[in-house]
């Protein structure tokens, strides 16, 4: 009975282990460099637009009007209200909208005013430029573009296990699917069986 009660308190212990470190662990601080041009309809009054920002998330959790983000420059004027994003974990392998808002709440653009959100996919692994919207004071119009293209500012170490550096930005069970996370699947079978005996097989 000894036995059996050890083994109960052990697994329960060790998944608990797992679960507070995999919270830690999931919470990513990335510098993001970004270029848009070819900006549509003419007469944009920069063309192209470049710029970075900071951004801090769990890229397995969707979020809304998030703050933990900081632009470090850009070459357009910035809205006149703190940034915000958006990031949805399950569509287009990580769907992130960055806006710099106008009016308070607000990502779209108003003619005449100074604002723009810029969005990329792919975040999950390797994020790709979808598209940048923007508008300034200067010109009563709004411009977009979907060319352009987004850059990590830098290359983080490689992991132990996870292959070449640079092929996996985070561990796969980082990148679980928000399925997984709702049922509280562990993508790794035998994670805590062989928490309590290394070297055993499912």
């Amino acid at each position: 009975m000894k036995s059996k009660l050890g083994a109960v308190l052990a697994a329960a212990g060790c998944a608990l282990a797992l679960s507070v470190g995999g919270a830690k662990a999931a919470t990513i601080t990335e510098t993001i460099n970004f270029t848009a041009s070819g900006f549509q309809p003419a007469g944009a009054p920069v063309d192209p637009v470049m710029g970075s920002f900071t951004i801090t998330l769990d890229p397995t959790v969707d979020t809304s009007f998030a703050t933990t983000i900081t632009f470090n420059n850009v070459s357009i004027t910035p809205g006149a209200n703190a940034p915000f994003f958006f990031y949805v974990a399950n569509s287009s392998g990580g769907s992130l909208t960055v806006c710099s808002p106008a009016f308070p709440a607000s990502c779209g653009e108003t003619a005449g005013f100074n604002a723009f959100d810029v969005r990329m996919v792919n975040f999950q692994s390797t994020p790709t430029f979808f598209d940048l919207t923007y508008a300034q004071s200067s010109v009563n119009n709004i411009f977009s573009t979907t060319t352009g293209s987004v850059s990590l500012a830098s290359v983080p170490g490689p992991i132990a296990g996870a292959g070449l550096p640079g092929r996996e930005r985070w561990p796969s069970r980082l990148v679980a699917t928000a399925e997984e996370d709702r049922l509280n699947i562990s993508p790794w079978p035998c994670e805590i069986y062989g928490c309590l005996e290394f070297g055993s097989s499912c």
